[in-house]
């Protein structure tokens, strides 16, 4: 069990000529090259360019991701949906339901192929799951540029919706 932990927890990289943290934010371009956050930008790096310096608890992944100002954008379509996690609330569009509620978060501690995070509303109308999937797979339920290596479940009123997800940094 200590092996899958290792090789799927979340990865904190740094290139030879940085001392810079560089934190992987789960996807990657049509080029290959990985989404990363440097502490000031999301940017696009080669993964040959970069050291892998450390493996995160699910616990500390998401810690630096609030600490961050870090949100986990959850969409789909068929319907069109979206919903934004930030560090204690959710909020977003589902055909025509606004949503903006405190929610409450469910880290996994071990899992054999990935994590998983999963939220509750804490009016309970609202239940979901984000997981990252195996290194070798891709959200197949894309919409957005990148490649996510995230998929997430949302049931609202008894309806699963599946999509993709996507970190990046809460912009006011």
């Amino acid at each position: 069990m200590n092996i899958s932990l290792v090789l799927y927890s979340q990865e904190i990289y740094k290139t030879p000529s940085s001392r810079n943290e560089l934190l992987f934010l789960g996807a990657k371009n049509s080029d290959g090259l990985l989404k990363v956050w440097d502490g000031e930008a999301v940017r696009y790096i080669s993964k040959n360019s970069l050291e892998q310096t450390e493996q995160l608890s699910f616990e500390d992944t998401f810690q630096k991701f609030w600490d961050a100002d870090m949100q986990i954008i959850c969409s789909g379509y068929e319907p069109f949906w979206n919903l934004i996690l930030k560090k204690d609330s959710v909020k977003g569009l589902i055909i025509d339901k606004e949503i903006n509620t405190p929610v409450n978060y469910y880290y996994t501690k071990t899992t054999g192929w990935g994590w998983s995070l999963m939220f509750r509303s804490e009016d309970n109308t609202i239940t979901g799951l984000v997981r990252r999937l195996m290194s070798d797979c891709n959200c197949e339920f894309e919409i957005e540029n990148d490649i996510s290596l995230f998929e997430s479940f949302i049931c609202i009123d008894g309806i699963v919706y599946e999509g993709c997800v996507s970190i990046n940094r809460i912009i006011n």
